[in-house]
């Protein structure tokens, strides 16, 4: 199989109809499912099929290439129409491709028209296919749809609702000086001089750079800011751990020392939690209990009741016996 052919299918340069395609506003995506190759954007239609060429080939590697959109034909050798075309193309006589897309979005802004434009350009369109030519950009070469899918209809009258012919005004506006369009631009008063436009010029140039150091002051305190707010919330974070830690230790101290019990450790925690001084101050005054037969050391003795105090007798009792 031969190398692929490769073609410039879009750039925007003006086409024969007075618009151009911005390429950067071109949308590949659908096109990219399915790239066929066609011939003159024709396509097989009604029950004789074979009267009519169907598609050649492929594009493949399709990429866009600063202002140009690129692609590689790959020619289907089993269809003799296709070879055909291919011999032709090896031999330079057929070096033309056309793209057949749906226009999105048009402008007739003067900052995207050129000189020699006399219609709105399409910012945005979407890719549907591309052919092989013999003669680009007439009326059986560039196929062109609106936002709905319908073809568009251009004469040197009229024409679609996207693309009209420009006014008087826009023509004027694109076929300005360029001082007369920096002029328009910076918003000086019509007449200006060379001198005074050179002088806006170079003052909205120095406030240019004067923009982009500020802008660069924002991204360095945005950043600081940034260090700093994550410092403070480790500090944060550490300070709540140790006063979480310092509560925990003086409640499990008081519950050692059998000033109060285990079952109370949430309620006291949720004291010092609130009041840390004061619930330390509350559990130092407490005095621990003594357990029962250690003879009084370590703290005051519990005070039995009737009950306990008789059970406490037998049981001492029955140990002597012993």
């Amino acid at each position: 199989m031969p190398a692929p052919y490769s073609f410039v299918l879009s750039d925007e340069s003006l086409n024969s109809y007075g618009f151009r395609f911005l390429t950067d506003g071109i949308d590949t995506s659908l096109f990219e499912k399915n790239p066929i190759a066609l011939w003159v954007h024709s396509r097989p239609y009604g029950w004789n099929k074979n009267a009519e060429p169907l598609p050649i080939g492929k594009w493949v590697n399709i990429r866009k290439d600063g202002k140009k959109l690129v692609a590689d034909l790959e020619f289907d050798e089993d269809d003799d129409f296709a070879v055909s075309l291919m011999r032709k193309v090896e031999k330079g006589i057929i070096n033309m491709v056309s793209i057949g897309a749906r226009a999105i979005t048009t402008s007739d802004d003067p900052s995207v028209l050129i000189k020699g434009q006399t219609r709105p350009t399409v910012v945005q369109s979407l890719l549907m296919e591309a052919s092989l030519v013999d003669i680009g950009a007439n009326r059986n070469a560039l196929r062109l749809q609106d936002e709905f899918g319908a073809d568009i209809n251009l004469s040197d009258r009229d024409g679609n609702h996207l693309l009209p012919l420009l006014s008087d005004i826009h023509l004027q506006n694109s076929d300005m000086k360029l001082s007369e369009q920096i002029a328009q631009v910076l918003k000086l008063s019509d007449g200006a001089s060379e001198a005074e436009i050179l002088v806006a010029v170079q003052q909205a140039a120095k406030d240019a750079i004067q923009l982009a150091d500020l802008q660069g002051q924002v991204t360095n305190l945005t950043a600081e800011k940034t260090r700093l707010e994550g410092e403070l919330k480790t500090f944060q974070d550490a300070q709540t751990a140790a006063a979480e830690a310092k509560r925990v230790a003086l409640v499990d101290g008081a519950i050692a020392a059998k000033k109060i019990t285990a079952a109370q450790k949430d309620t006291y925690l949720k004291f010092a939690e609130a009041d840390f001084d004061g619930t330390k101050s509350i559990l130092d005054a407490m005095k621990g209990v003594t357990e029962l037969g250690d003879g009084g050391q370590g703290g005051n003795e519990v005070k039995l009741g009737a009950w306990d105090a008789r059970q406490k007798e037998i049981n001492d009792n029955l140990k002597n016996r012993k």
